[in-house]
């Protein structure tokens, strides 16, 4: 039960005041959203997984309200976005997975950024499902500019042949983590590199997917 130092702390300067979707200030539920915002929310159906990958799912659809929020997680340092985004990402029962591993930045790019939000996102899954998590399964070798307004056939060449696994990957069945699908091309080009390094199965969990 709540104490009555807690009551009166929580009524004068209450924990939940700001939305994680469009960071206004008002009440909050258990979730950090508002009720508008949780109204507007959509979950993402499992979607199919492009070749080679042998399993994707996402957690919500990537509408419009949230941009702002995946921008502050990506590019402002709200890191603690990684928790909201996490709760909705489900690893499917019928997969069997390993190990976790995140989609890797460039390491000028994380150097610049200071950090990799696929990153943060992979240790909260890891922590969820009590899975392993290693991201030096996978290496991304060239610095690509961003995909955001590329074209289909643009972003599969951009991201074509760019990461490169580590040895370790054989055998193992792997689920890459990563914020944003759109086209799949680059949860593509991962799968071929740990594929091409012998791995067992390949699967995608993302925060969100565009396309709906």
């Amino acid at each position: 039960m709540t104490s009555f130092s807690e009551f009166i702390k929580e009524t004068i300067c209450p924990s939940h005041t700001t939305c994680c979707v469009c960071a206004s200030e008002a009440y909050v539920g258990e979730d950090d959203l508002c009720d508008a915002c949780r109204n507007k929310l959509k979950r993402c159906v499992l979607p199919p997984a492009p070749q080679p990958l042998d399993g994707l799912s996402a957690g919500l659809i990537y509408t419009e309200e949230l941009h702002d929020a995946m921008h502050r997680f990506k590019y402002r340092y709200h890191l603690e976005l990684a928790s909201f985004f996490a709760q909705y990402m489900t690893i499917p029962s019928d997969w069997q997975v390993d190990i976790i591993c995140p989609v890797p930045l460039h390491y000028l790019k994380e150097l610049m950024r200071m950090y990799n939000q696929s990153e943060m996102l992979a240790r909260r899954i890891s922590a969820i499902y009590q899975i392993p998590y290693c991201r030096d399964l996978l290496r991304r070798t060239k610095y690509t500019g961003t995909q955001t307004r590329l074209s289909v056939k643009q972003r599969k060449k951009n991201v074509k042949n760019v990461f490169e696994a580590a040895p370790q990957a054989k055998g193992l069945s792997i689920l890459l983590i990563d914020d944003i699908c759109t086209t799949g091309a680059t949860l593509v080009s991962c799968a071929e590199a740990l594929k091409k390094r012998g791995a067992e199965k390949v699967y995608a969990l993302c925060a969100c997917k565009t396309g709906y």
